[in-house]
């Protein structure tokens, strides 16, 4: 593997890729990062968290615009893809831009990525999907392992999977925590359900471990 001078983080400027770009940019001195998001109040924040950082770099981008995808990837020669559409309900509701973000997107991300390391953050509903939200994440861990297959140049494409992150923006803790200042009752999915959630921190040190 080479050496990490320049990193690409899709979806940055979310709650993992926040925290995220903090920990490489204070382990790595020499290293530069460049963010591709969209939401301007989350950029607002990875700016607040990263306060008059020269090595970070800002793309208000579509990972769907191929355009954008091609010029941003230029130089890189490490990619983390957290850019993602992840909450179930919605991506049953609209199934074609979940499809279009969680598989095209990837697609455009993999066909223009000449780097080193390619780090996919994927989802325990990839296992058996019974959604479209876990058959889209499916899908694109299926692209990244044929594009493992194909590799040459000692090129690494790995998929990480992570299960429900504490704290993380529209997850199930903060629709409890809403249901139960409203009417002090929660809606589960089933009673013998079991959740497992890690912390954004037990998130973070995965990936740091994984690219080293």
């Amino acid at each position: 593997k080479g050496t990490m001078k320049k990193a690409l983080i899709t979806g940055g400027s979310g709650y993992i890729g926040r925290c995220l770009i903090r920990e490489l940019l204070d382990r790595n001195p020499d290293m530069e990062v460049l963010s591709m998001s969209r939401s301007e109040g989350a950029i607002a924040q990875l700016l607040l968290n990263c306060y008059q950082e020269k090595r970070l770099k800002i793309a208000i981008a579509d990972i769907r615009d191929k355009e954008a995808v091609r010029f941003y990837l230029r130089g890189v020669d490490t990619v983390v893809h957290l850019a993602a559409l992840k909450r179930v309900d919605l991506c049953e509701c609209e199934c074609h831009e979940a499809v279009d973000v969680n598989v095209i997107g990837t697609m455009n991300l993999l066909d223009n990525f000449r780097g080193d390391t390619f780090v996919l953050m994927s989802t325990d509903k990839a296992v058996e999907p019974s959604n479209c939200y876990g058959a889209t994440k499916m899908m694109a861990e299926k692209l990244i392992m044929e594009r493992a297959n194909k590799a040459e140049n000692n090129s690494r494409y790995m998929i990480v999977r992570s299960g429900n992150v504490v704290g993380s923006t529209g997850s199930v803790i903060d629709i409890w925590h809403c249901q139960i200042k409203q009417c002090n009752e929660i809606t589960i999915t089933h009673p013998d359900m079991m959740r497992f959630y890690t912390s954004v921190d037990g998130v973070v040190q995965l990936y740091l471990a994984v690219l080293e």
